[in-house]
């Protein structure tokens, strides 16, 4: 439901409601309770979480494979310096 805060902006509620009984069992009224939502459900919020880990496990491990390759290429060329005979220059 959305309310009109005192401010004068618009806020969206959830409500429950609850029906109140005396003690003959007879109805009452309804109580109600109300708590502000932020626009996202917990769910999507969850999901966006995810899919933002996803993303961060995508990169490292690009990043990683990177690395590996990296990593290689002064093993490699001292590798052919030794064979060579090359000096550091």
């Amino acid at each position: 439901m959305r309310v009109r805060h005192q401010l004068g902006e618009w806020r969206k509620i959830s409500f429950n409601f609850s029906p109140l009984f005396d003690e003959s069992e007879k109805s009452k009224g309804v109580g109600a309770s109300g708590r502000r939502r932020n626009g996202l459900s917990g769910w999507k919020n969850t999901l966006i979480q995810a899919e933002k880990t996803r993303r961060h496990g995508s990169m490292l491990a690009g990043a990683h494979e990177l690395n590996k390759s990296l990593t290689a290429i002064p093993v490699f060329t001292e590798l052919v310096r030794e064979r060579e005979g090359l000096d550091e220059s």
